[in-house]
Protein backbone atom coordinates (compact mmCIF):
# COMPACT_ATOMS: atom_id res chain seq x y z
CA UNK A 1 0.00 0.00 0.00
CA UNK A 2 1.87 3.40 -1.10
CA UNK A 3 1.18 6.42 0.19
CA UNK A 4 1.61 9.85 -1.47
CA UNK A 5 1.30 13.34 0.52
CA UNK A 6 1.77 16.77 0.26
CA UNK A 7 3.47 18.74 2.88
CA UNK A 8 3.61 22.56 2.18
CA UNK A 9 6.42 24.65 3.71
CA UNK A 10 6.93 28.49 3.50
CA UNK A 11 9.49 28.14 0.72
CA UNK A 12 8.99 24.58 -0.90
CA UNK A 13 6.00 22.09 -0.80
CA UNK A 14 7.61 18.79 -0.08
CA UNK A 15 6.31 15.15 -1.47
CA UNK A 16 6.94 12.24 0.50
CA UNK A 17 6.00 8.61 -0.27
CA UNK A 18 5.76 5.37 2.32
CA UNK A 19 4.76 1.74 1.76
CA UNK A 20 2.50 -0.07 4.60
CA UNK A 21 2.48 -3.22 5.05
CA UNK A 22 -0.48 -5.33 6.70
CA UNK A 23 0.51 -4.64 10.32
CA UNK A 24 0.28 -0.29 9.85
CA UNK A 25 -1.04 1.23 12.31
CA UNK A 26 -1.05 4.05 12.56
CA UNK A 27 0.68 7.69 10.39
CA UNK A 28 4.14 8.18 11.52
CA UNK A 29 5.46 11.08 9.68
CA UNK A 30 9.07 9.86 10.55
CA UNK A 31 9.28 6.88 7.73
CA UNK A 32 8.10 9.50 4.62
CA UNK A 33 10.77 9.71 2.35
CA UNK A 34 11.17 12.76 -0.16
CA UNK A 35 10.92 12.40 -3.53
CA UNK A 36 10.37 15.71 -5.47
CA UNK A 37 13.12 18.06 -6.44
CA UNK A 38 10.64 20.80 -7.75
CA UNK A 39 7.87 22.46 -5.13
CA UNK A 40 4.89 20.99 -5.47
CA UNK A 41 1.36 22.36 -5.96
CA UNK A 42 -1.24 22.02 -3.16
CA UNK A 43 -2.95 19.12 -5.15
CA UNK A 44 -3.56 15.96 -4.65
CA UNK A 45 -1.00 13.45 -6.11
CA UNK A 46 -1.50 10.26 -7.72
CA UNK A 47 -0.66 6.99 -8.11
CA UNK A 48 0.44 4.67 -10.61
CA UNK A 49 0.57 0.93 -10.57
CA UNK A 50 1.79 -1.07 -13.78
CA UNK A 51 0.88 -5.03 -14.38
CA UNK A 52 4.06 -6.06 -12.38
CA UNK A 53 3.07 -3.94 -9.26
CA UNK A 54 5.35 -1.53 -9.83
CA UNK A 55 4.62 1.84 -8.57
CA UNK A 56 5.16 5.44 -9.31
CA UNK A 57 4.09 9.09 -8.25
CA UNK A 58 2.29 11.81 -10.26
CA UNK A 59 2.26 15.35 -8.98
CA UNK A 60 1.91 19.15 -10.13
CA UNK A 61 4.57 21.55 -9.92
CA UNK A 62 3.48 25.00 -8.29
CA UNK A 63 4.14 26.41 -12.26
CA UNK A 64 1.22 23.25 -12.66
CA UNK A 65 3.78 21.34 -14.73
CA UNK A 66 2.76 17.34 -14.78
CA UNK A 67 6.21 15.21 -13.06
CA UNK A 68 6.20 11.42 -13.34
CA UNK A 69 8.58 9.63 -10.19
CA UNK A 70 9.65 6.78 -10.22
CA UNK A 71 9.19 5.17 -6.56
CA UNK A 72 12.02 2.99 -6.42
CA UNK A 73 14.81 5.03 -8.27
CA UNK A 74 13.30 8.82 -7.48
CA UNK A 75 13.76 9.69 -10.81
CA UNK A 76 11.94 12.19 -12.39
CA UNK A 77 10.28 12.96 -15.89
CA UNK A 78 8.55 16.23 -16.43
CA UNK A 79 5.62 15.11 -18.56
CA UNK A 80 3.96 18.29 -19.63
CA UNK A 81 5.09 22.43 -18.79
CA UNK A 82 2.81 24.63 -17.59
CA UNK A 83 -0.03 22.72 -18.04
CA UNK A 84 -3.96 23.41 -18.17
CA UNK A 85 -4.84 20.20 -16.11
CA UNK A 86 -6.32 20.35 -12.56
CA UNK A 87 -6.02 16.40 -11.89
CA UNK A 88 -4.71 13.33 -13.26
CA UNK A 89 -5.99 9.64 -12.19
CA UNK A 90 -4.49 6.20 -13.23
CA UNK A 91 -6.62 3.23 -13.25
CA UNK A 92 -4.77 0.17 -11.81
CA UNK A 93 -2.53 -1.90 -14.48
CA UNK A 94 -2.20 1.49 -16.09
CA UNK A 95 -4.87 0.67 -18.57
CA UNK A 96 -6.29 3.99 -18.66
CA UNK A 97 -5.93 7.29 -17.08
CA UNK A 98 -8.97 10.61 -16.22
CA UNK A 99 -7.93 13.94 -16.48
CA UNK A 100 -9.81 17.41 -15.57
CA UNK A 101 -9.14 20.69 -16.69
CA UNK A 102 -8.76 23.82 -14.25
CA UNK A 103 -11.95 25.16 -15.74
CA UNK A 104 -14.93 23.49 -17.09
CA UNK A 105 -17.48 20.48 -16.66
CA UNK A 106 -15.70 18.10 -18.55
CA UNK A 107 -14.01 14.41 -17.15
CA UNK A 108 -11.22 13.09 -19.87
CA UNK A 109 -11.14 8.92 -19.65
CA UNK A 110 -8.10 8.07 -21.95
CA UNK A 111 -6.74 4.42 -23.19
CA UNK A 112 -3.39 3.74 -21.92
CA UNK A 113 -3.47 0.51 -24.52
CA UNK A 114 -4.78 1.63 -27.81
CA UNK A 115 -5.09 4.74 -30.21
CA UNK A 116 -8.95 5.28 -29.49
CA UNK A 117 -9.89 8.67 -28.76
CA UNK A 118 -10.81 9.68 -25.31
CA UNK A 119 -14.11 9.37 -23.90
CA UNK A 120 -16.15 12.84 -22.43
CA UNK A 121 -18.21 12.94 -19.70
CA UNK A 122 -20.14 15.97 -18.59
CA UNK A 123 -20.79 16.86 -14.61
CA UNK A 124 -24.03 18.46 -13.73
CA UNK A 125 -24.76 17.36 -10.81
CA UNK A 126 -27.82 15.87 -9.39
CA UNK A 127 -30.40 15.75 -12.81
CA UNK A 128 -34.42 14.81 -12.11
CA UNK A 129 -35.18 15.43 -16.20
CA UNK A 130 -36.04 13.15 -18.47
CA UNK A 131 -34.14 13.93 -20.81
CA UNK A 132 -30.76 14.58 -18.93
CA UNK A 133 -30.72 18.11 -19.73
CA UNK A 134 -30.97 19.38 -16.14
CA UNK A 135 -28.53 19.93 -13.23
CA UNK A 136 -26.34 22.55 -12.47
CA UNK A 137 -22.75 22.45 -14.05
CA UNK A 138 -19.40 21.90 -12.25
CA UNK A 139 -17.56 24.80 -12.68
CA UNK A 140 -14.59 22.81 -11.09
CA UNK A 141 -13.31 18.92 -11.05
CA UNK A 142 -10.44 18.35 -8.89
CA UNK A 143 -9.65 14.90 -7.24
CA UNK A 144 -10.54 11.58 -8.94
CA UNK A 145 -9.46 7.91 -8.32
CA UNK A 146 -10.66 4.53 -9.99
CA UNK A 147 -11.82 1.52 -8.06
CA UNK A 148 -9.96 -1.65 -8.13
CA UNK A 149 -11.82 -2.57 -11.51
CA UNK A 150 -10.73 0.58 -13.64
CA UNK A 151 -14.50 0.38 -14.16
CA UNK A 152 -15.53 2.81 -11.61
CA UNK A 153 -14.07 6.76 -11.23
CA UNK A 154 -14.63 8.88 -7.92
CA UNK A 155 -14.65 12.67 -8.45
CA UNK A 156 -15.34 15.61 -6.48
CA UNK A 157 -16.78 18.74 -8.13
CA UNK A 158 -17.34 22.37 -7.96
CA UNK A 159 -20.26 24.21 -8.09
CA UNK A 160 -20.32 27.97 -7.94
CA UNK A 161 -22.58 29.71 -5.65
CA UNK A 162 -23.66 32.93 -6.65
CA UNK A 163 -24.00 36.09 -4.62
CA UNK A 164 -25.72 39.04 -6.12
CA UNK A 165 -22.71 41.44 -7.57
CA UNK A 166 -20.03 38.88 -7.30
CA UNK A 167 -18.33 36.56 -9.95
CA UNK A 168 -18.40 33.42 -8.09
CA UNK A 169 -17.44 34.05 -4.81
CA UNK A 170 -17.04 30.12 -3.48
CA UNK A 171 -18.02 27.09 -4.39
CA UNK A 172 -19.79 24.01 -2.74
CA UNK A 173 -17.99 20.55 -3.36
CA UNK A 174 -20.00 17.10 -3.44
CA UNK A 175 -19.07 13.59 -5.25
CA UNK A 176 -19.94 11.68 -8.21
CA UNK A 177 -19.22 8.26 -9.59
CA UNK A 178 -18.69 7.46 -13.27
CA UNK A 179 -19.20 4.23 -14.91
CA UNK A 180 -17.21 4.29 -17.88
CA UNK A 181 -18.51 0.88 -18.73
CA UNK A 182 -22.06 2.31 -19.55
CA UNK A 183 -21.26 6.27 -19.23
CA UNK A 184 -23.66 6.84 -16.61
CA UNK A 185 -22.85 9.54 -13.71
CA UNK A 186 -24.36 9.48 -10.23
CA UNK A 187 -24.45 11.76 -7.03
CA UNK A 188 -24.41 10.02 -3.89
CA UNK A 189 -25.57 13.01 -1.80
CA UNK A 190 -28.11 14.50 -4.40
CA UNK A 191 -29.85 16.23 -0.93
CA UNK A 192 -27.02 17.74 0.15
CA UNK A 193 -27.36 21.01 2.77
CA UNK A 194 -25.64 23.68 1.95
CA UNK A 195 -23.77 23.61 5.43
CA UNK A 196 -21.80 20.67 4.14
CA UNK A 197 -18.36 20.13 1.96
CA UNK A 198 -17.69 16.49 0.52
CA UNK A 199 -14.20 15.86 -1.63
CA UNK A 200 -11.33 14.13 -2.11
CA UNK A 201 -13.10 10.68 -2.76
CA UNK A 202 -10.95 7.34 -2.28
CA UNK A 203 -11.92 3.99 -3.22
CA UNK A 204 -11.00 1.00 -1.05
CA UNK A 205 -7.82 -1.04 -3.03
CA UNK A 206 -10.16 -4.22 -2.18
CA UNK A 207 -13.54 -3.35 -3.63
CA UNK A 208 -15.82 -0.98 -5.36
CA UNK A 209 -18.33 -1.07 -2.46
CA UNK A 210 -16.62 1.48 -0.12
CA UNK A 211 -15.26 5.44 -0.80
CA UNK A 212 -13.56 7.35 1.62
CA UNK A 213 -14.26 11.49 1.50
CA UNK A 214 -13.56 14.16 3.42
CA UNK A 215 -16.40 16.14 5.03
CA UNK A 216 -16.39 19.69 6.82
CA UNK A 217 -19.97 20.85 8.28
CA UNK A 218 -19.85 24.18 8.61
CA UNK A 219 -21.44 25.51 11.82
CA UNK A 220 -20.25 28.45 14.34
CA UNK A 221 -21.06 26.86 16.84
CA UNK A 222 -17.95 24.67 16.17
CA UNK A 223 -14.64 25.22 18.76
CA UNK A 224 -13.08 27.11 15.66
CA UNK A 225 -15.72 29.44 15.06
CA UNK A 226 -16.00 27.54 11.52
CA UNK A 227 -16.86 23.90 10.74
CA UNK A 228 -15.72 20.41 11.57
CA UNK A 229 -14.45 18.43 9.71
CA UNK A 230 -14.21 14.24 9.97
CA UNK A 231 -13.12 11.05 7.20
CA UNK A 232 -15.95 9.72 6.41
CA UNK A 233 -16.68 5.80 4.49
CA UNK A 234 -19.83 5.34 2.03
CA UNK A 235 -21.11 1.92 1.46
CA UNK A 236 -22.52 2.23 -2.05
CA UNK A 237 -24.45 -0.86 -1.24
CA UNK A 238 -26.09 -0.39 1.77
CA UNK A 239 -26.30 3.84 1.16
CA UNK A 240 -24.90 3.89 5.00
CA UNK A 241 -22.40 5.80 6.24
CA UNK A 242 -19.37 5.56 8.88
CA UNK A 243 -16.63 7.89 10.60
CA UNK A 244 -13.43 6.88 9.43
CA UNK A 245 -10.42 5.83 10.84
CA UNK A 246 -8.52 9.24 10.99
CA UNK A 247 -10.88 11.63 12.07
CA UNK A 248 -9.82 15.37 11.18
CA UNK A 249 -6.52 13.94 10.28
CA UNK A 250 -6.68 14.64 6.60
CA UNK A 251 -6.02 10.83 5.80
CA UNK A 252 -8.16 8.48 3.86
CA UNK A 253 -8.05 4.69 5.78
CA UNK A 254 -10.10 1.82 5.63
CA UNK A 255 -10.77 -0.25 8.68
CA UNK A 256 -7.38 -0.69 10.68
CA UNK A 257 -5.73 1.25 8.26
CA UNK A 258 -5.53 -1.24 5.53
CA UNK A 259 -7.25 -0.85 2.38
CA UNK A 260 -7.18 2.59 1.30
CA UNK A 261 -3.79 3.83 -0.50
CA UNK A 262 -3.81 7.51 -0.81
CA UNK A 263 -3.54 10.92 1.09
CA UNK A 264 -6.23 13.32 0.89
CA UNK A 265 -5.45 17.28 0.70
Amino acid sequence: MLFLATYPSDSFNYLYYQVYDSDFAGFNSSLFFQVNSYSAALKRPGVATDVNGNAAGIYFTEDNDVVYVDTTSYEETVLGEQTYIQSLAFAQNMTKYSASLETGNIIFVCSLTDDSPCEEYEVRGPDYTTDQTGGTPAALIDAMDWDPSGRLLAFDYGVCVNVPGEDCPYYQWSIGIINTETGYVSYPFGNQSSEYDIGFPSFSNLTDRYIAFDLIHYTAEADNGVGNSLVMILDTQESDLKAGAFPDAGLLSGPNGTTFGMASF
